[in-house]
């Protein structure tokens, strides 16, 4: 590199001649204001060298004073093909030519912008040269005068579609709005020009592993992949990379890489902020072919906007991939289901889709880490957790991670057990569905509920098919046999207060999962396309949580399609049909319930896996239902008539826990709740319903209301 930088010398040393020519060493000594000719001078007396037979160069450079523009201009004219057929192919500079298709003049505008990042008196030369201490960047300007070749070749090559422009290793400074001319544009070398021409290693890759050290294990077979690279040459494709979170997509990339054998460099997206986001994949980009390696860009959410349309970022992502050559594999790794592909811009690509791991696959993932972690789970235990948590290789582990680490800190020696990996999978669950949904606490159980036998008995009966599902649709084959995915959708429909949410926060627990209650008042919008962005967001956020979403009073979401009437009825219909869309495209567990099953769309209906109707209990369960609104330690009186409150008041189980709510509270301090309670907490639940408390309704027990 030093000869490339002494013959620069040579073209500065003679365009100070010249300029000491022209101004004939002008009397004006505050020209520059101000860098002194004997300064310069002094630069100059450094390119002196000891005589020496292996350059040739060298006795023309050491007569400094006696040099002219035409033994300088005939130095550096030997000296220009003398430097690079004297260097190695591979050295950095011939290499950097070769890669960038760069010309002689090319090179020699590169080397003036990097001049002052490899020394810093080019920053004093160029000052003095642009008769400006303040103008330390080369412009255009100087360039051509120093270059000394045509001056509308030289031109040609400093437009942005040049090759050292165009390919981004130099670049035009913003230039002030004081100077306008083109000419008077400073321009300048990327930083890593000059580190690479001085054979400096740039800082080390995020990622450079060998082959050896990649598990592939959980990974598809990457040949014919990387036999599609190899065959493609200098014209190799854009690698997709699609997969869920926790697939192992990065340990896909380094897989890939280590096959081409090239190191990987990681540019996460995330960490680069939204002014120079541009800037931080240009200069990967260079970085990529300046030292033959490949390049993963990871972090791609940010290039989308919550609705999945593309980001400011994402914008600016698609006209850099267009500049993007190809050559060393750039990949890109995306979340499953983003919109990506408008957004390559339709370049040549490849795909390589990582989806979650079906329950085959999940059981041996369990089984491999649980025993790393010195846990031999039974089939049963494997099978559990398998079935619950639809989790990925990345999750399993940080799973049974989590699980050790809890059990540590209670101080046990023990490894963890099957419920601990349980607990650590459950705790895991519903993170992102913060502000999108409420989840919903529930400690009830099977003997909590209160419903007739053969209500029951077809309850159980779908929550064993929840807890069977993946095995039924993955491990059967019905899920491919049928064209349909393993999510499962069931519709809870009967009156308000008949047990709906209460059954379904039971199935939760049983199945070890967490129930999400959506928030309709969240979600319905009255401006159009917002209800299905909502609804977009609460879909993709659950379908990484492994949780049960719960639609409460789902004939406003899901009601019947009408004739298109206005505008209103058209958007109205796409956002039925769009949920429609959702629910088959959802691999979870969904329960809707609905007051009104009648206003349910048949084409949802028809979609439903599973249908349960909830009746207004019978007597025998009002009485069931009286006695276990009240907990043994409650203190209740005796003259409580449970058969009559069962008899006389057809109310379904959420106006009875009212009613026995609003008693405790009426009993007050040292009094039991008593029959005059429970009356009077009556009286005012039918007053809520617009209903006038009769004598008819209470008969003996009516005088207890009068007496309030």
């Amino acid at each position: 590199m030093s000869g490339h930088l002494r013959r620069l010398d040579l073209l500065l040393h003679r365009q100070i001649l010249r300029m000491r020519a022209a101004y004939q060493l002008s009397l004006d000594e505050f020209r520059g204001l101000y860098i002194s000719d004997e300064q310069i001078d002094n630069f100059i007396a450094a390119l002196k060298e000891p005589p020496s037979t292996s350059n040739p160069i060298a006795t023309t450079v050491n007569e400094v004073q006696s040099c002219t523009v035409d033994t300088l201009s005939a130095a550096a004219d030997k000296m220009r093909a003398e430097l690079f057929d004297r260097e190695s192919p591979a050295s950095p500079a011939n290499r950097l030519r070769n890669e960038f298709q760069l010309s002689y003049l090319d090179f020699d505008l590169l080397l003036i912008a990097a001049a002052p990042d490899i020394d810093p008196k080019y920053e004093t030369i160029y000052a003095y040269l642009n008769n400006d201490v303040s103008r330390k960047w080369p412009t255009f300007d100087l360039a051509i005068r120093t270059l000394d070749e045509d001056a509308d070749e030289i031109r040609r090559a400093l437009l942005p579609e040049g090759p050292v422009f165009g390919s981004g290793l130099a670049q035009a400074v913003d230039r002030p709005a004081d100077r306008i001319g083109w000419l008077s544009t400073p321009f300048t070398a990327l930083p890593c020009v000059a580190h690479y021409l001085l054979g400096i290693p740039q800082a080390p890759a995020k990622i450079d592993i060998l082959a050896s050290q990649v598990d592939r294990s959980d990974l598809p077979d990457t040949e014919h992949l990387v036999n599609l690279v190899r065959q493609a040459g200098n014209k190799a494709p854009l690698i997709v990379i699609e997969g869920h979170q926790g697939t192992k997509t990065l340990q896909l990339a380094q897989s890939i890489c280590s096959d081409l054998g090239k190191s990987l460099r990681c540019i996460d997206l995330r960490s680069a902020p939204s002014e120079p986001f541009a800037e931080t994949i240009h200069v990967a980009t260079v970085l990529q072919r300046l030292y033959n390696e490949g390049l993963c860009l990871i972090g791609t959410d940010t290039l989308f906007e919550p609705d999945g349309s593309q980001s400011t970022s994402g914008r600016a992502f698609t006209d850099l991939l267009r500049r993007i050559a190809p050559g060393s594999p750039t990949i890109i790794i995306f979340d499953a289901g983003t919109r990506w592909r408008q957004m390559i811009g339709g370049r040549p690509h490849i795909v390589s889709s990582l989806g979650v791991p079906d329950i085959v696959q999940r059981i041996v993932l369990w089984r491999r880490t649980s025993q790393s972690v010195g846990c031999s789970l039974s089939e049963e235990d494997l099978d559990a957790l398998a079935g619950r948590y639809l989790l990925t290789p990345t999750q399993i582990e940080e799973t049974a991670s989590a699980a050790e680490l809890t059990v540590q800190l209670a101080g046990s020696t023990e490894p963890p057990t099957v419920h601990d990996f349980l607990n650590a999978a459950r705790e895991r669950s519903g993170q992102s569905m913060a502000g999108l949904a409420t989840k919903v606490v529930s400690v009830q159980t099977w003997e909590n509920l209160v419903l007739p036998p053969e209500v029951l008995a077809w309850v159980k009966q779908v929550a064993r098919a929840m807890a069977n599902r993946h095995r039924v649709f993955s491990q059967w084959g019905m899920g491919r046999s049928m064209g349909v995915g393993s999510g499962l959708t069931t519709l809870f429909a009967g009156a308000s207060g008949t047990g709906k949410t209460m059954t379904a926060g039971v199935i939760a627990n049983d199945l070890g999962q967490d129930m999400y209650k959506i928030d309709l008042s969240g979600i319905v919008s009255k401006y159009i396309g917002e209800t299905e962005k909502n609804l977009d967001r609460i879909f993709a956020a659950a379908k990484e949580s492994n949780i049960l979403l719960f639609f409460d009073e789902a004939d406003a979401l899901f009601g019947k399609r009408s004739e298109v009437k206005d505008a209103h009825d058209r958007y109205a219909n796409i956002e039925v049909a769009y949920l429609l869309q959702k629910l088959e495209d959802y691999d979870g567990i969904v329960i809707l319930a609905t007051n009104l099953s009648k206003n349910i769309d048949a084409a949802f209906a028809r979609r439903m896996h599973f249908v349960v109707d909830f009746p207004i209990p019978g007597e025998r369960d009002r009485e069931r239902l009286w006695r276990g609104m009240f907990p043994p330690e409650a203190p209740l009186a005796d003259d409580i008539d449970f058969q009559f409150l069962s008899a006389q008041f057809t109310f379904p189980g959420g106006d009875i826990k009212n009613t026995a709510l609003t008693a405790a509270f009426m009993a007050g301090r040292g009094e039991k709740i008593g029959m005059k309670h429970i009356v009077r907490a009556l009286a005012r639940q039918l007053i809520k319903q617009g209903r006038i408390p009769l004598p008819t309704d209470f008969k003996q027990y009516y005088v207890l209301i009068a007496e309030e």
